[in-house]
């Protein structure tokens, strides 16, 4: 992992302050659904991995 590119700290500040201003404007039901959202994506993942033979 020598050939690792190093983040822009500027461009990890402005990212930062979008996903807080994201938070901030979406109600607490809608993070819940996004966050289960997620979650079932997460595990159709694993299952696919542990089905394939090898």
């Amino acid at each position: 992992m020598a050939n690792k590119k190093e983040k822009n700290p500027h461009a990890v500040a402005l990212g930062q302050l979008g996903a807080k201003a994201r938070l901030e404007k979406l109600t607490p039901a809608r993070r819940i659904e996004i966050a289960k959202k997620a979650i079932h994506a997460r595990w159709a993942k694993t299952k696919k991995k542990k089905r394939t033979p090898g």
